[in-house]
């Protein structure tokens, strides 16, 4: 047997050695005696070095492997299988409106045309996700977007009792969740949504209420009040998670943000960090994050939210995927008002990008389907000085990153490499609690 090239290890500080693998997403800490059995083993590669215990928890967590096994032809196997056959739940995320209530500088949706679904889009996108919740499918579910996807309550409401009727109907299994600024999250609106079988909630602070108001206005005003407001509604209903955009100017107010939302006691939320992408490539690239200084920031943040009592999105197991991102899977599509499919939710409200149209139910024409199908993350090369993709120890979670910013060109030190390139090691021991 052979140790994984996708192990990885990491010295404790108080001795033993924390063990990870990027391939199975599992991770488990060794105390001295065992880490000195396992580097023993490693020079020898004689399993009788190896403790038993040991060796079988390094198997059965794909870390001691066949000899005669190709992980990489796995990985490799395993992503064109799904990007071929789909995933196994019908994956929609639909678009009430391109409309919305706040005006983020950084948002790409920006001077979108403000349409909401009809009741006439609602019949046809109805008769489309029936037509792909087949036989193959186990289930469904559906990721309400926008714009702002609660200016589209309504929508929300009528579509939600059909899925549901139809899931059940057919045996099905059924979730959903929304995307949303948190400033129409009423209990009124709370209510629809619990009514709706939807089970958790993202909302956006970027700040402190001075920072946040100008990050994420409203039309002549702020936004930071109405949020927290609907912060502290969803909560009551619903799994909720603070997503937080980072870049240079308000990576100085998450703190005192923590603070804020301490007094709140909004303890039973969790939070999620995600560097600002620049969407123009033309403009002044110095307040965005490089992949190194947001791995940085985005440890030392999740370990000041722990010490406080928050809890943070884990490392591992957020999702069973081979890709890098829904917009590979066939099984996955993005709708919008006017039944204009997109892979990838970046691309609502840019037309020439669009795969199709829903008319009556069907794809009325396809368009750059093809861009996604040919989409290869094998074929690339990093840049100078380090490993390709290919031969990258994080491929299994990161497959390239994201697609679309690597067709654009945009700077792989700023938005290609997953973060955890730079820091898995130090969030896993976070979440081990043995910093």
């Amino acid at each position: 047997m052979k140790l994984s090239y996708y192990l990885i290890e990491s010295p404790l500080e108080r001795g033993g050695l924390l063990l990870a693998s990027t391939k199975t997403e599992s991770y488990f800490a060794l105390d001295r005696e065992l880490a000195d059995n396992f580097f023993n083993f490693k020079e020898s590669m004689n399993l009788d070095d190896l403790d038993l215990e040991l060796k079988e928890l390094l198997i059965e967590f794909g870390m001691l492997i066949e000899k005669n096994r190709s992980e990489y032809n796995t990985i490799t196997e395993e992503h064109w299988s799904q990007r071929f056959n789909g995933s196994s739940i019908l994956n929609i995320t639909l678009a009430t409106t391109l409309g919305c209530n706040l005006r983020c500088g950084y948002c790409f949706e920006q001077n979108k045309q403000s349409i909401n679904l009809s009741m006439a889009d609602e019949e046809s996108i109805f008769k489309f996700v029936s037509s792909q919740l087949n036989d193959s499918k186990d289930g469904m579910q559906i990721t309400w977007f926008g714009g702002e996807p609660l200016l589209g309550i309504k929508s929300i409401e009528r579509l939600s009792k059909r899925f549901l009727q139809l899931s059940t109907f057919r045996g099905k299994s059924y979730s959903a969740d929304i995307i949303t600024n948190g400033v129409l999250m009423t209990h009124q609106n709370a209510k629809i949504l619990k009514k709706a079988l939807l089970s958790s909630v993202q909302i956006t602070i970027d700040g402190v209420k001075e920072i946040h108001d100008k990050m994420r206005p409203a039309p002549n005003r702020g936004s930071y009040d109405d949020v927290i407001k609907g912060v502290m509604v969803s909560k009551e209903y619903f799994n909720t998670t603070i997503r937080i955009n980072l870049n240079h100017h308000n990576v100085n107010s998450i703190p005192k943000l923590f603070e804020d939302l301490a007094k709140l006691e909004l303890f039973d939320i969790s939070f999620y960090f995600a560097p600002i992408f620049l969407n123009d490539t033309s403009l002044d690239m110095s307040s965005y994050l490089t992949r190194e200084e947001f791995a940085k920031t985005q440890l030392e943040l999740s370990q000041l939210a722990v010490n406080m009592g928050f809890d943070v999105a884990k490392v591992f197991g957020v999702s069973e995927s081979n890709l890098p991102c829904t917009a590979l899977d066939p099984s996955h599509y993005t709708i919008e008002p006017k039944g204009y499919l997109h892979k990838c939710v970046d691309f609502l409200g840019d037309y020439k990008n669009t795969i199709g149209k829903i008319k009556d139910g069907e794809i009325d024409s396809i368009n750059s389907n093809n861009l996604w199908k040919n989409y290869d993350i094998f074929s690339f090369t990093n840049i100078a000085e380090e490993d390709d993709c290919g031969n990258c120890k994080f491929l299994p979670l990161c497959y390239g990153g994201c697609p679309k910013n690597r067709m654009n060109g945009n700077d792989k030190h700023k938005y290609i490499c997953t973060p955890l390139r730079f820091n898995l090691m130090d969030m896993l021991k976070l979440e081990l609690d043995v910093v």
